[in-house]
């Protein structure tokens, strides 16, 4: 069983922090949903990284970013590189893990 301890919401996200009633661990849980429009996106990249400078606990962070981490990733050609490098350039900083898709290349 799991006590909610903490409900934060913010323009991009929604947190939660769980505290495990039987060992008394205590986690993170966030999930995004990222904007299309490439004009939001530096503000939910702030976002996303002012939230994850306030977690001291272990953390699992989930959701649809809508960001692009690598130019593969896309099916067309105009790429703005500006973007994927300072995504990468937050998951890198807070040691984040993507799970690879493993039956598609696009979502």
């Amino acid at each position: 069983m799991l006590d909610l301890s903490i409900r934060v919401e913010g323009e991009f996200f929604i947190k939660f922090h769980f505290r495990n009633k039987y060992d008394d661990f205590k986690w993170i849980l966030m999930a995004f949903y990222g904007p299309a429009q490439d004009d939001f996106k530096s503000a939910f990249l702030s976002e996303l990284v002012q939230t994850c400078e306030l977690n001291h606990l272990p953390t699992l962070t989930l959701g649809d970013f809508n960001m692009m981490r690598h130019s593969k990733e896309k099916n067309k050609n105009n790429v703005n590189r500006r973007l994927p490098f300072l995504f990468n350039v937050v998951i890198d900083s807070f040691d984040l893990r993507g799970i690879d898709l493993t039956c598609c290349l696009f979502t």
